[in-house]
């Protein structure tokens, strides 16, 4: 989301094979001709349709604005005292359409962006997106992991397919109610799950240019749709929740609108993936560019609020992951915990009679 290099190093480095369109540049106002929307936004592009419009009322692409807004809004028009912004106002975006002009996506398109999108080196990438109940996607899977690989961030939900089959409870003679999918389940994703914010409560009314929109706050439950893990392998997925039911964000032609879902929920941990990058570029700049992504995860997985069920009960892991998001415990906490294999979590994937686990602290 932003951009770390001065923008006129980066043209020199960039080579966006996957933009079919002539990139000029001028380095005074720094424009990307056609792609160029503004400094907030300083590169657009839909690779659905190879084409620099990005706008569309397509009920199943619209979705992306609300996500946007979410992750890094921030609506000056609205009266200073209606505080209402995304999780990260101040960053700019890099807004990449990947849906074709009937909603579709294919892995060439998810794959096309996330290159282009590391060449510009962003903080982090949000894919509020998924193909459900699948295990596995080579191409999709090798973008991930070279992002990652460089530092980058990468948020995906977790899914809105709950335990799947039509069953409102886990029955424990389910082996198996994942209902995990790509690109969520890569191992190098951050998988997000959704919890509600809108059940029952105080009303809060949000004027939206001479509208009314009423949401309803409530204590947090998980969100019913929220897709369970765990990968194939039995890892355990998700990472992380963060509020993905009943979100208020930018709907498209300067509207707002309320929305549910994992995609929701992803961008969440987006934004507050920038500002915790910034705290550890100010604080902990020792801090290898391939240990970064690791360490923002660690960060969130340690501090999050474990989320539990009316009964008292823990939610599952399965479901929950770590728990909910805490921005303020990540860039506070002295310490992290993590296993044999540097993160914050433990599977105990197909045991036996007996198993160990072993984690420890890490204090920084």
């Amino acid at each position: 989301f932003h951009m770390s290099k001065r923008i006129d190093d980066l043209i020199n480095k960039l080579c966006l094979k996957n933009v079919n369109l002539e990139i000029k540049y001028n380095k005074d106002v720094f424009e990307f001709l056609d792609n160029f929307i503004k400094v907030k936004i300083p590169f657009a592009y839909n690779y659905g349709i190879k084409s620099s419009d990005t706008y569309s009322n397509n009920s199943k692409i619209i979705h992306g604005t609300h996500v946007l807004g979410i992750a890094a809004g921030k609506d000056v028009n609205l009266p200073v005292q209606s505080n209402f912004s995304g999780v990260a106002p101040e960053a700019q975006v890099i807004a990449m359409s990947v849906t074709n002009a009937n909603g579709q996506m294919s892995d060439a398109t998810i794959t096309a962006a996330i290159d282009d999108a590391a060449k510009f080196g962003v903080t982090a990438i949000n894919l509020s997106l998924g193909i459900k109940y699948s295990m596995f996607s080579t191409p999709l899977e090798k973008a991930v992991n070279t992002a990652t690989k460089a530092g980058i961030f990468v948020s995906a939900s977790s899914g809105n397919d709950g335990i799947g089959r039509n069953k409102t409870e886990v029955i424990c003679e389910d082996i198996d109610y994942s209902t995990s999918g790509v690109p969520a389940n890569i191992e190098s994703a951050s998988s997000v799950a959704s919890v509600d914010v809108m059940n029952s409560g105080e009303t809060v009314i949000l004027s939206d240019m001479g509208e009314e929109i009423t949401s309803l706050n409530s204590d947090l439950d998980m969100s019913w749709f929220s897709s369970w893990g765990t990968r194939a392998n039995l890892e355990l997925k998700p990472e992380i929740t963060a509020p993905g039911g009943g979100i208020i964000s930018s709907y498209p032609d300067n509207r707002y609108a309320i929305m549910s879902g994992t995609s929701m929920a992803a961008p969440h941990i987006t934004g507050a993936t920038t500002l915790i990058n910034q705290y550890i570029d100010a604080e902990l700049s020792n801090l290898s560019i391939e240990n970064k992504k690791n360490f923002i995860e660690n960060l969130m997985m340690s501090t999050a609020d474990i989320i539990y069920q009316d009964d008292g009960i823990i939610n599952s892991p399965r479901h929950q992951g770590a728990g909910l998001l805490d921005i303020e415990g990540a860039i506070t906490t002295p310490v992290i915990l993590y296993n044999d294999q540097g993160k914050t979590s433990v599977s105990l994937k197909d045991i036996e009679n007996e198993f160990s686990v072993g984690f420890g602290p890490k204090i920084f």
